[in-house]
């Protein structure tokens, strides 16, 4: 049997605790909620999404190409970003992508959380 090939994107939303901050916490759920709307309609059945933290979602995708990778890295950016509004507000908002491939299986879950931490240990 022939291993399947994960990726897994770690998506940040920039800015966000600046919105959540100025807007408060019932507007900052909205947002957030009409970003995860958005990565799930991007997504659709091909990947599978969840928070990670506040203003940080993870996508679990199996590709069959880099190229795919890619092309799903772009659907998402352009999504996300394309939200200029909610809860009658007006926002701008940038994506950070960070796309890693774990080696195998027994390699999956160690690779995310190292990918993941060092990736919060380098921004804080």
């Amino acid at each position: 049997m022939e291993p399947r090939a994960f990726a897994v994107i770690f998506v940040k939303i920039r800015a966000a605790d600046r919105l959540l901050r100025r807007y408060g916490e019932t507007a900052g759920d909205e947002l957030l909620r009409t970003i995860a709307e958005e990565i799930r309609h991007t997504l659709g059945q091909s990947a599978a999404a969840g928070r990670y933290a506040r203003d940080q979602f993870l996508v679990f995708y199996q590709y069959s190409s880099p190229e795919t990778v890619k092309e799903l890295e772009q659907r998402l950016r352009q999504a996300v970003e394309s939200i200029h509004h909610f809860c009658q507000r007006s926002c701008t908002l940038f994506v950070d992508l960070h796309t890693i491939y774990p080696q195998d299986e027994a390699d999956f879950y160690p690779n995310i959380l190292k990918a993941v931490l060092g990736r919060r240990q380098r921004k804080s």
